[in-house]
């Protein structure tokens, strides 16, 4: 049986080193749900709603944003994560919000993939 609680702190730990050596504090990860992959590494979680936001921070622990309070149960069951919570569809308030909080530099995957409204 696998382990997924060490696959995801593996996983963290990965991401982390590189974190600390490229000075940045949080990890902002978003997911259209075309390309469900970038949120799934660090959540175990596929966006099936309008998209989806992880957020890993340098120290602490990581939160995802779901689209839509329907994606909720179904995130809750397969992420990761604990913390998860529901964004405005695609507006990204929220997670910026909770980013800032994290720290002041940031890094982000999942770019190519947000909307012009989105960045």
């Amino acid at each position: 049986m696998n382990d997924f609680k060490a696959e995801a702190e593996r996983r963290y730990t990965l991401l982390r080193r590189e974190m600390q050596a490229q000075g940045v504090e949080v990890l902002v990860l978003y997911s259209a749900p075309w390309k469900t992959e970038i949120v799934h590494y660090v959540s175990d979680y596929r966006a099936f709603g309008l998209c989806a936001c992880a957020l890993l921070p340098l120290s602490g622990d990581p939160v995802l944003f779901v689209s839509g309070k329907e994606e909720l149960p179904r995130a809750q069951g397969s992420a990761f994560l604990s913390d998860v919570r529901v964004m405005d569809g695609l507006d990204m308030k929220k997670p910026a919000e909770a980013a800032r909080a994290f720290g002041r530099t940031a890094a982000i995957a999942g770019l190519e993939t947000m909307n012009r409204a989105q960045h």
